[in-house]
């Protein structure tokens, strides 16, 4: 486990973008002694871009404005121009396959594509694409523990059966496929 990980989720309104950030924080509140999350809704829309910026620390947070970070998890591939640039060199892109048609164009960092929104499509419903891109996360980097990342989810979702249950499954296929994502 690092010391310090910072993350940028980023995509569309609506998409379960700044859930994604919020169960990341939670699980690593569980872990780490310092976690924040930084949501920016922009014009708080559906359909608008939105993102939110992940920091969990072992040391003390000072800021939560950076420019770079360790991974970006971009699920609308029309966000790819904005925050593609924003992973560090050495750090990881995560990018929704569906839709997407700009490839990343760097090499000094690790480009992965990942199938949120067509593993959430065989359910009947793109709901939960942020769940599967939770999971694949989580499979890729390890960032927090499965353990505190499934309690998080079952903290949000409680109360609600069917959601937690249909929610778990997906984090869970997430997770395998992040498990299996880098070579």
């Amino acid at each position: 486990m690092q010391e310090r990980n910072e993350v940028i989720f980023a995509g569309l309104g609506g998409m379960g973008v700044l859930l994604s950030g919020e169960l990341l924080t939670r699980a690593a509140a569980r872990q780490y002694k310092h976690a924040l999350w930084l949501p920016n809704y922009t014009t708080s829309q559906r359909g608008a871009p939105c993102n939110c910026i992940v920091i969990i620390s072992n040391e003390e947070i000072y800021s939560p404005l950076i420019d770079q970070t360790d991974v970006v998890v971009v699920m609308s591939p029309s966000e790819y121009g904005a925050f593609g640039k924003r992973a560090k060199p050495g750090g990881i892109i995560i990018n929704e396959s569906f839709g997407l048609t700009e490839k990343p164009d760097r090499d000094d960092v690790t480009s992965l594509e990942m199938p949120a929104i067509q593993t959430a499509m065989k359910r009947g419903s793109m709901m939960g694409a942020n769940l599967v891109a939770f999971g694949f996360l989580l499979g890729v980097t390890n960032m927090v523990s499965i353990e505190n990342a499934r309690q998080s989810i079952e903290e949000k979702f409680s109360g609600k059966e069917a959601a937690l249950r249909n929610n778990m499954e997906l984090f869970e296929e997430g997770l395998g496929l992040g498990g299996k994502a880098l070579p």
